[in-house]
C-alpha cells in the first residue's frame, strides 16, 4: 500500500475482507476503517465470498440465492481504501510451468511508476501483467514534496495461509534499480 493518509503510521483498514487497508464490504461487517489517499496492490490467492446467499423465511421468491465469488489467483490495484472493485486487474500469469499463488513456490512482483503510468510485473516477466494510468498526486497519495508512506498488510478472512515477504527494495530516482 502506498498512501498519504492523514493518520500516517496509524493508517489501517479492516481485518478479514478489508485485508488491512480497505473497508470491510462484506454483508455482515460494520467495520468502515480504510487507508485514505492510497494505491494498493492486492494479490488474491483463493476465492472469497463477495456476496453471501440470503437464507431463511425472509428470502423473497424472486430474490437470488446464489453466492457471488471473487476472483482467485489474481493481481489488482485498488484506490483509496476500497477493494470492492479493482481499478485494474489481471490473472496472475500462469506461464509455462502453471504457477499459481498457492503452489508453495516463491513469486515476484515488481511495480514501476512513471507518472502517470503504473506497470505491474509478475514472476520476473519482461512484459507487465498490466499497465494503467494513476496520477498519484491527483488521488492524494503523495504529499506536497512527492513523498508517501509504503507498507504491507495481509489477511485471508476465515481461511489461513502462510505468506512470507522475502525481499523488498525501493528505488525513487530515474535510472536506479531496485534489484
Amino acid at each position: 500500500v502506498l498512501h498519504n493518509d492523514p493518520t500516517g503510521l496509524l493508517a489501517g483498514g479492516c481485518a478479514g475482507s478489508g485485508i488491512g487497508y480497505a473497508a470491510d464490504a462484506s454483508h455482515f461487517s460494520s467495520c468502515g476503517a480504510r487507508i485514505h489517499n492510497s494505491l494498493a496492490l492486492q494479490l488474491v490467492s483463493h476465492q472469497n465470498v463477495s456476496y453471501p446467499r440470503r437464507q431463511g423465511v425472509h428470502v423473497g421468491p424472486n430474490e437470488t440465492t446464489t453466492v457471488a465469488w471473487s476472483d482467485s489467483n489474481s493481481v489488482s490495484l485498488h484506490l483509496n481504501g476500497s477493494n470492492a472493485r479493482a481499478f485494474a486487474a489481471s490473472v496472475f500469469p500462469a506461464g509455462e510451468d502453471g504457477a499459481r499463488l498457492t503452489d508453495g513456490r516463491t513469486h515476484h512482483v515488481r511495480i514501476q511508476y512513471s507518472r502517470p503510468q503504473v506497470y505491474v510485473f509478475t514472476n520476473r516477466a519482461a512484459t507487465p501483467a498490466f499497465v494503467t494510468s494513476v496520477d498519484l498526486p491527483a488521488i492524494g497519495a503523495v504529499d506536497a514534496d512527492g513523498l508517501s508512506w509504503v507498507g504491507f498488510t495481509a489477511s485471508t478472512g476465515l481461511a489461513s495461509m502462510d505468506v512470507d515477504l522475502l525481499d523488498f527494495a525501493f528505488c525513487q530516482h530515474v535510472g536506479c534499480t531496485a534489484d
